[in-house]
């Protein structure tokens, strides 16, 4: 199956398949899976309810951030570890 494959930094990855119709129990959606380093995988399915959460969510909290990632590590780093 195909899926899209994104880096969580310190931990490992997730998987989200490209078909939204995938069944586990009763729940339609997104095949998920995450691994942890090298401990394998473990998922299930992602409903489609739960995906639009998840957008929503992702969508306001990042709604008007217009500095780069470079930016916000400067600008957080110094607030974090200025006060060491």
């Amino acid at each position: 199956m195909a899926k899209t494959v994104f880096s969580v930094v310190g931990a490992g990855e997730f998987h989200i398949g490209d078909n939204c119709e995938c069944i586990c129990g009763r729940v339609v959606g997104f095949e998920f899976l995450v691994s942890w380093g090298r401990h394998g995988l473990a998922g299930g399915v992602l409903s489609r309810h739960e995906a639009r959460q998840l957008i929503e969510y992702l969508t306001k909290k990042l709604e008007g951030i217009t500095e780069s990632d470079e930016e916000a590590y400067e600008r957080i780093s110094k607030q974090v570890f200025g006060k060491l």
